[in-house]
């Protein structure tokens, strides 16, 4: 849910701050960059509260749970709940370098924390603390990631100078004394300010914010499933998490399309190019059906194998083939949704998404799965592939019919303003009569 969240929020960030780069306005990067923090944290603090403080109790009395597994959950998430603060900051820094076509420094950030250090240290810390070493290992890697991305960017600075400029502050280089200190400080704070201060920037993007968190209430959905699966028994639920373990590795693919697409298209619509936006979202979704076409044949394919990974179970096995289509099928359909979301969001639609997926999901396939297959595994995942098929032909049919050229001159007008509001602001400054509280340009 935390995750769920942080991603939600940060939806804000790949709007705005692509097209913030496609109309070079680099300094809007940045503070995009701390309002999706700060945004974040504020819708982040309450969940953290009753996570840390009544998850047992919900599971139990309002999830119908094992007592004994609600009390080992609810003591996990608070080891893993450490690490929350560095995905937030990685995940920041994430759409920060992705709108500026910078991926690496993220790439080998994750490969050394998920690659070498996990493996590392989980065997160590499972051995000595037992099931809570896993939440502990995990929770040590997240930061490990995040402050190798963060070193990297100090030492390489890849970004454009203007994005991030208290990197490539001259104070850097000056001596530690209290007077450098204090100015260092004063920057860094005057550079928040900016940010947070102008309360209309910040307002927009808690809107778009709010509708991004609701459209990944699709994760709440499939979260909801695990809970009536729990209620269904031992091999139902060891049935279903595999399938649960294996959707999110899936996801992952098509996930970096979506990624680029967002990216990309959100550049092009600020530099008013619709036809190319257009082609762009065309070919994302293209690569997401083929993609997913293949992901799934090699999970239909390779099904013994891939099950024999989580368990030699013959009871759970049985229950894997009865399902095992349909898991396949809906792993196709999520590759298309998942590329659909990237471009809703260059087009700044989340509420539009939050709604279609509100309605389809929470609203159409959970009451049916409530009616029809709230005691029967096989059931649930014959309509999970019906109800995520109406997703994807609603994003589809809101995509094809949105009016991108008046999202696009919604765009450049809405720059142009904030621009035009900013030079004002400066000049004003610089024609006022100098005193102790100007502020020095």
């Amino acid at each position: 849910t935390c995750v769920s969240i942080i991603i939600g929020t940060l939806s804000g960030c790949e709007t705005l701050q692509p097209r913030a780069m496609g109309m070079k306005q680099y300094n809007e990067v940045g503070l995009i960059a701390i309002r999706g923090m700060l945004v974040s944290v504020l819708m982040l603090v309450p969940f953290v509260i009753f996570l840390v403080s009544n998850l047992e109790h919900t599971l139990v009395y309002w999830g119908g749970q094992d007592e004994v597994a609600s009390h080992l959950a609810s003591r996990w998430i608070n080891v893993y709940l450490l690490g929350l603060p560095s995905v937030l900051i990685f995940r920041t820094t994430q759409r920060f370098l992705a709108c500026q076509n910078i991926v690496m420094p993220c790439v080998y950030a994750a490969a050394i924390g998920s690659f070498i250090i996990h493996p590392l240290i989980l065997p160590y810390f499972v051995d000595q603390y037992g099931f809570m070493g896993s939440g502990l290992a995990i929770s040590i890697s997240q930061w490990s990631i995040c402050l190798f991305t963060l070193l990297y960017l100090k030492w390489k600075q890849p970004h454009e100078p203007q994005t991030w400029p208290l990197f490539h502050n001259n104070d850097y280089n000056n001596n530690d004394d209290d007077a450098c200190i204090s100015i260092r400080i004063s920057r860094r704070w005057t550079y928040i300010k900016q940010a947070i201060i102008p309360m209309k920037p910040l307002l927009t993007y808690t809107r778009l914010s709010l509708g991004g968190v609701l459209s990944l209430s699709e994760w709440w959905f499939w979260e909801s499933i695990c809970f009536l699966v729990g209620r269904m028994g031992l091999v139902p639920l060891c049935v279903h998490t595999i399938a649960y373990q294996i959707i999110p590795l899936c996801w992952m693919l098509p996930l970096g399309v979506s990624i680029g697409a967002s990216v990309r298209i959100g550049t092009v619509l600020a530099l008013n190019d619709v036809p190319m936006a257009q082609r762009l979202a065309k070919f994302s979704l293209s690569i997401a059906v083929l993609l997913g076409a293949f992901v799934s044949t090699i999970l239909y394919r390779h099904q013994s194998t891939i099950v024999a990974l989580f368990t030699n179970d013959p009871d759970v096995i049985l229950g894997c083939q009865q399902i095992w289509t349909r898991v396949c099928i809906d792993v196709f359909i999520l590759h298309i949704f998942c590329v659909q979301a990237g471009i809703l969001r260059a087009l700044g639609l989340q509420w539009t998404m939050a709604t279609i997926i509100i309605i389809t999901l929470w609203g159409i396939t959970l009451p049916t799965i409530l009616y029809y297959g709230q005691n029967d595994l096989q059931h649930i995942w014959t309509i999970l592939p019906c109800g995520y098929s109406l997703l994807t032909l609603s994003l589809f049919g809101k995509i094809i019919t949105v009016d991108w050229y008046q999202i696009s001159n919604d765009i450049v007008t809405s720059r142009q303003k904030s621009t035009t509001s900013t030079s004002h602001t400066v000049v004003s400054l610089i024609m006022d009569t100098p005193t102790e509280t100007t502020h020095l340009l």
